[in-house]
């Protein structure tokens, strides 16, 4: 993971995920996601987010392609205490690029 402040925006911190196959990321307390960037290295035939493990209770089964990439916005997701969000359907290297609000 990595982490820079946005130039066009330095409240938005930009963080890279980069999963070869599902995985989870926990959203500190106090942060929001306001949206994501899906970029795979081959296409997908099912991405979702849940707050489950396997789950779509975020954003439901959709395909992306490696060539265009799927910006997902707005996402509002706030964390009034540590959450965990699950990335399920990656089949190939997958990198995710979230945008959060720190509190």
């Amino acid at each position: 993971m990595s982490n820079t402040t946005c130039t066009y925006n330095p409240g938005i911190i930009p963080e890279l995920l980069s999963l070869a196959a599902d995985g989870s990321y926990i959203i500190p307390a106090g942060d929001t996601i306001l949206g994501c960037r899906i970029d795979p290295a081959a296409n997908l035939a099912a991405f979702k987010i849940g707050t489950t493990n396997g789950g779509e209770e975020i954003i439901a089964a959709m395909a992306i392609t490696s060539a265009a990439g799927e910006s997902i916005q707005p996402l509002n997701i706030y964390a009034k205490v540590a959450t965990t969000v699950y990335f399920g359907g990656i089949t190939s290297l997958t990198e995710i690029r979230l945008y959060k609000l720190r509190s």
